[in-house]
């Protein structure tokens, strides 16, 4: 048997078992079950198709007329963009143009989700009076900018169609969409928690195929970019340091990557109060997650996990207390992990402190340091050969190429301090959104915790993206959070903020509760 279609029964297998068992009442998702179960379902089509058609097109075509005929079964068009986002890799192909065009524009399965889920929502939602209108604050008018000025920079320079593509395209169905959809389409905070509840699901589904290539040494979704017949140059086998282990991937392309997205599921999960009397699948669900995060073997998605932890703590309303017992546990776990037959191991692997891959943490050093001076080259607007300057620093890896781990260095090489601060704006203006109306919040409510749980998956993905370029799934993710934060923020506005308590809709099987006010 071919061995990616082994790779498919493992796959199909490891996320039978987990919906499976996320299903069950006794989880106590806020889903529907009747949306989880038609979600489920179209996620094992999605990867049935990946791995069956052995061609992207048929593939393409394939999820295309699937999504568009089960979209109108959809009531919350963000999670069903969530729960499928991540099926499959984001293998990419140009599609083919006519004339003196060559091509028409690259499709991956990222960009496929955003034209067949998110379009239509967007046009749908264009229709709907909006309490909301696109302005209205401080993180849109800064994304307006954003896409603005780079589609200016990409029409400035070069070929006229691919700055088109570039900087106009590309904008709207990589940026735009996604932040409008999850800042705009979520009307209450039962919308709000399907969504979060849709992501950690796939969380869960990421974290047993994480953990099944950590231990078995397999990676399940290497073989498909062949199969499907892309080159996708990257979910290649990768170790660490000198330990006789494998970096997981999963379906996101790189041990960094699943890392990053598995930090943002933990933190955001934080926001799905327990119900009354399950306490224990939560812990379980933080558990399952926490795996993922482990697998990945990335140092910066640790990081960027401790730091999203100390905002959700520093956030409480018992902000003593919760301190005091995370030193405490942080205590206890780090001594537990330095007597254990890893120890050594494990705490090598730790960022600043262990020795294990220090070249990588040297490099980020040497690329800030580089990249300041060819900055000053092109201070305000960026551009020109950033690359060759860099390489002339003596910034190569020993793949051959200059690696800009750092997403800011990348902004602002390409475009500039004027692109560095429009794009540093969006987030640090819905921030800003979400905390001034989370103060307004009863401490608690639902919405509260959700708060809390936003900020600080925005400041997890915030310093990660600080280690890692802004490649693959990266760019979807931290957009689709900016939005999700002006969203909470107009949750909290619409409200009623003298209700000490705002609960979302449970799902079906858990007694019915008092709806949020729209």
């Amino acid at each position: 048997m071919p061995e990616h279609l082994r790779a498919l029964i493992v796959i199909l297998g490891l996320a039978s078992a987990v919906f499976a068992y996320v299903h069950r009442p006794a989880f106590g998702l806020p889903i529907d079950s009747v949306d989880l179960r038609r979600r489920r379902n179209l996620w094992f089509v999605v990867t049935l198709i990946a791995f069956l058609s052995h061609n992207f097109w048929i593939y393409v075509i394939g999820v295309a007329a699937v999504l568009l005929v089960q979209r109108k079964h959809e009531p919350n068009p963000l999670a069903m963009y969530l729960m499928l986002l991540l099926a499959v890799p984001p293998f990419s192909a140009a599609i083919p143009g006519l004339g003196p065009i060559a091509q028409l524009f690259e499709l991956n399965h990222l960009r496929l989700m955003s034209l067949a889920i998110l379009l239509p929502a967007w046009w749908s939602l264009r229709s709907d009076r909006l309490p909301r209108a696109f302005g209205y604050c401080w993180a849109d008018r800064f994304l307006l900018a954003y896409l603005l000025y780079q589609a200016a920079l990409n029409l400035g320079v070069g070929n006229f169609t691919n700055g088109l593509r570039q900087g106009v395209l590309y904008g709207f169905t990589d940026v735009f969409l996604p932040y409008y959809v999850a800042s705009r389409g979520l009307r209450n905070l039962a919308a709000l928690r399907d969504a979060v509840a849709s992501l950690a699901v796939v969380g869960f589904v990421l974290s047993g195929i994480a953990l099944f290539e950590f231990l078995k040494h397999w990676l399940l979704y290497a073989q498909l970019d062949s199969v499907l017949g892309v080159s996708f140059g990257m979910g290649n086998y990768q170790g660490r340091g000198d330990l006789a282990v494998i970096r997981a991937n999963a379906s996101l392309g790189h041990g960094i990557a699943l890392g990053y997205v598995m930090a943002i599921a933990s933190l955001l999960y934080l926001a799905l109060a327990p119900l009354p009397g399950k306490v224990l699948p939560r812990w379980i669900g933080s558990g399952i997650l926490m795996v993922g995060l482990l697998a990945a073997l990335s140092r910066g998605p640790w990081v960027g996990m401790a730091v999203g932890v100390c905002v959700f703590v520093l956030m409480s309303a018992h902000r003593s207390r919760d301190v005091s017992r995370l030193l405490g546990w942080g205590a206890i776990g780090f001594c537990v992990l330095l007597v254990s037959p890893y120890g050594g191991t494990l705490v090598n692997l730790l960022p600043f402190i262990g020795t294990t891959d220090a070249g990588g943490v040297e490099y980020r050093q040497q690329l800030f340091e580089a990249s300041l001076l060819v900055m000053k080259q092109n201070p305000w607007f960026g551009g020109g050969d950033y690359i060759g300057e860099l390489a002339a620093l003596g910034m190569v890896q020993g793949e051959g190429i200059v690696d800009l781990v750092n997403t800011y260095l990348a902004v602002a090489l390409t475009q500039g301090l004027v692109g560095l601060g429009l794009f540093a704006g969006v987030f640090a203006s819905a921030a800003a959104g979400l905390l001034s109306a989370w103060r307004r919040v009863g401490a608690d409510s639902d919405l509260h915790r959700f708060g809390r749980a936003l900020l600080a998956a925005l400041a997890a993905a915030l310093a990660i993206i600080a280690t890692m370029s802004p490649i693959l799934c990266v760019p979807t993710m931290y957009w689709l959070l900016a939005g999700l934060c002006v969203a909470y923020a107009h949750l909290a506005e619409a409200s009623n903020l003298t209700i000490s308590s705002v609960p979302g809709v449970p799902p079906r099987h858990t007694p019915a509760r008092p709806a949020v006010p729209t």
